[in-house]
């Protein structure tokens, strides 16, 4: 009887071990699969980021394209019947890719046409991806010209409101950061001014990268005593809304002229 209670014990412990060792191995099997789903998602995650690396790297790529298309801007070559014996052009037309410095000195080289030119610059700013970039660069070399021995202070100093002229005429979007230089590029002019054509150029970069209330017109005061061009100066000051301020001292400009 006592043998046959050890056998049935024996075989009791046989079977739990069995049960455990059962158990055991369902949740091998079950880490196992836990392990493969895991490697699955791993694996999927990975291709995910390869996508979005190669699509940045795309993007990047174009982005980088456009910026060097935005930074110059191509003309096409437009050649009309001459107008005259001598073969001169009564339209001038931009016949090379030009950045703005290029394009600034262009138009200094062309002083003579400067008055009829207003159509074709405005024409050619519109063309640019970013007008407000192009003529920035063009404005960076603005005194270096004016006070070479090579250029007209006066032929310099229309070149440059004719650009401004015409990139307020065509009213883009200026970006946040070609104001903020703008801005940088105002305030060392005004440090720099003399002459009333420096004035009207100054002015001008306020209004089209539209400045205005980053400064006071009674910084300018001084400058009255050599401004011999009281209209244009009045022009502008009411478009910036500075004529509220400054009007006495305009009026005395009109009673000295």
């Amino acid at each position: 009887m006592g043998e046959m209670m050890n056998v049935m014990k024996k075989k009791e412990e046989v079977k739990n071990r069995e049960d455990e060792l059962d158990e055991m191995l369902v949740e091998i099997d079950l880490s196992k699969r836990n392990v493969i789903e895991m490697e699955k998602q791993v694996e999927f995650k990975e291709k995910i980021i390869q996508i979005h690396e190669t699509n940045m790297n795309k993007a990047w790529a174009e982005l980088e394209m456009k910026s060097k298309e935005a930074s110059s801007v191509e003309y096409s070559i437009v050649k009309p019947e001459p107008w005259s014996d001598d073969g001169s052009y009564a339209d001038i037309r931009f016949s090379v890719t030009m950045d703005g410095n290029s394009l600034l000195l262009y138009l200094i080289n062309h002083k003579g046409d400067l008055d009829s030119m207003s159509d074709e610059v405005y024409e050619a700013l519109g063309k640019s991806k970013e007008p407000g970039k192009l003529v920035l660069d063009a404005l960076q070399s603005f005194y270096s010209k004016k006070e070479a021995e090579e250029f007209e202070e006066d032929v310099v100093c229309r070149s440059t409101s004719l650009l401004l002229e015409q990139l307020r005429r065509i009213s883009p979007h200026i970006q946040s950061y070609h104001k903020r230089a703008a801005l940088k590029l105002a305030s060392q002019w005004k440090e720099k001014m003399k002459s009333s054509k420096e004035f009207i150029v100054f002015l001008q970069l306020l209004a089209s990268y539209k400045l205005e209330s980053s400064f006071h017109p009674e910084e300018f005061f001084s400058l009255f005593e050599v401004i011999n061009q009281p209209t244009e100066i009045s022009e502008l000051f009411q478009l910036l809304n500075y004529m509220g301020k400054v009007n006495g001292q305009v009026n005395q400009q009109h009673e000295k002229t």
